[in-house]
């Protein structure tokens, strides 16, 4: 860890001097804090999230145990190889055999099977409708249902449901018209 703070002020100090942009003797002032009446700005922290993150995502071998979701997009949780694991035990359990891509390819206004999804997001949308982001190992596909059913079954992002005999409105694409009723089971 001190390896890495090292090597990060490192960075930034070499960048500092190349810039020109602060010269030495008045970098002990910024680092006091405030130069005259003006305040400086403290500099980055280490400890950013987000700053260490950006090169660990671009490298392909980092051995992360997190598998990123078909849309590659950031999102509050990624969703685990575990997830889709206990995802598939419970399609085999349930004999599921249509999966989200068939959905998004289909030409129907109903989904007749039996179909599972793990929640990747869950947002309010009015008063009354929840927006959910459903995932499986072939893809993404939206849908809508009522908050009251939210409520009712509990769901939250990383819960696994199990849906059968939705409809699909054909906006951008399908997008799942999810009832109570829908919903046989919520892991």
């Amino acid at each position: 860890m001190d390896e890495l703070i090292s090597q990060i002020r490192g960075t930034q100090a070499r960048e500092e001097d190349k810039e020109g942009s602060i010269p030495k003797d008045e970098s002990s002032r910024a680092h006091n804090g405030v130069s005259g009446d003006l305040a400086i700005e403290d500099p980055q922290d280490p400890f950013d999230q987000e700053e260490v993150e950006v090169p660990l995502c671009g490298k392909k071998d980092t051995g992360d145990a997190h598998d990123l979701t078909s849309s590659q997009a950031p999102a509050s949780l990624h969703i685990m190889k575990l997830d889709f694991d206990v995802l598939s035990q419970v399609k085999k359990e349930s004999q599921v055999e249509i999966d989200i891509e068939r959905i998004k390819d289909s030409k129907k206004y109903k989904v007749e099977g039996i179909f599972a999804g793990i929640i990747k997001k869950l947002s309010a949308f009015g008063s009354d409708t929840a927006c959910l982001e459903l995932v499986d190992e072939s893809g993404s596909i939206c849908g809508s249902c009522p908050l009251s059913a939210v409520d009712e079954f509990g769901l939250k992002v990383g819960t696994i449901i199990l849906l059968s005999k939705c409809s699909l409105w054909k906006i951008n694409g399908n997008h799942l018209n999810i009832a109570g009723v829908n919903i046989m089971k919520v892991v």
